[in-house]
């Protein structure tokens, strides 16, 4: 179909009303005046209008920052874990990105060849292993527990510091002299290490922890890089909880042989 763009066909325009000279001269002044003669006077009614249009905007960018402010406090919250299983300690938890070393030289006093210096860091690591709890505590998390004998709360560990006994328990594993110990203590023994490996397993496969590490080529062979970022709970945060729940029980006349 072919198109006819000429002046006769332009109705509306210019060019139609001048090819147009048949129209009375009151059917053109019915437009009106041309647009640089017109003169625009805002109307009261007008005003009032665009009063209610910019408060109504202001209103909705309020509550929708409110919203936003909202929902970026619920995502933070969103990221403390445990959630499912609740424990005093995770009012504690609290993230940063770490950069954790994984060379397998030794570089700091918990690796290595054992020396007395690793003993006393080890077992100041695990010093807050055991906690008292409350007994409101005990009944939100629907448990028994062994009580102290003055009334004043629960015994309990929080996981980490087991976790921890048993990765001490390990490098002192490696230099034991089997050869002095008896049919009993070595029984006693694989069986410790069976449950410490056993607790590292389910440790790892429970929390899942999806960090990713590197490559690089060494010597022609893949080899993953030393340093990863990891999502790391804030240690000393932690560690400092515990310790204000800290108790000594390496004597039993604490707690209460009844339950």
């Amino acid at each position: 179909m072919d198109l006819d763009f000429s002046r006769t066909n332009l109705k509306g325009d210019a060019a139609y009303e001048e090819s147009a000279p048949f129209l009375a001269n009151d059917e053109k002044d019915i437009r009106g005046p041309t647009a640089s003669a017109r003169r625009w006077f805002p109307s009261p009614l007008n005003i009032v209008l665009l009063v209610l249009l910019v408060f109504s905007n202001g209103a909705w960018w309020t509550s929708w920052r409110g919203s936003a402010q909202q929902a970026e406090l619920e995502l933070g919250a969103s990221c403390v874990r445990p959630q499912l299983v609740w424990s005093p300690g995770t009012a504690a938890i609290e993230y940063e990105r770490v950069v954790l070393n994984r060379s397998i030289e030794s570089e700091n006093v918990f690796a290595g060849k054992r020396t007395q210096a690793m003993d006393d860091a080890w077992a100041e690591l695990i010093k807050p292993m055991a906690l008292k709890i409350s007994n409101d505590e005990l009944a939100r998390l629907g448990e028994t527990s062994i009580s102290f004998a003055d009334g004043s709360g629960y015994l309990a560990e929080m996981a980490v510091f087991h976790e921890l006994h048993c990765v001490k328990h390990l490098r002192e594993h490696m230099t034991l002299d089997f050869r002095n110990m008896t049919d009993y203590e070595l029984d006693f023994e694989r069986g410790h290490v069976d449950h410490c490996l056993e607790y590292f397993r389910e440790a790892s496969m429970c929390r899942g922890d999806p960090t990713l590490a590197f490559f690089t080529w060494d010597a022609g062979i893949p080899k993953s890089k030393r340093d990863t970022t990891n999502e790391c709970v804030k240690w000393d945060k932690l560690r400092a909880f515990a310790e204000s729940r800290m108790v000594d029980v390496s004597d039993y006349r604490v707690l209460n042989r009844d339950g």
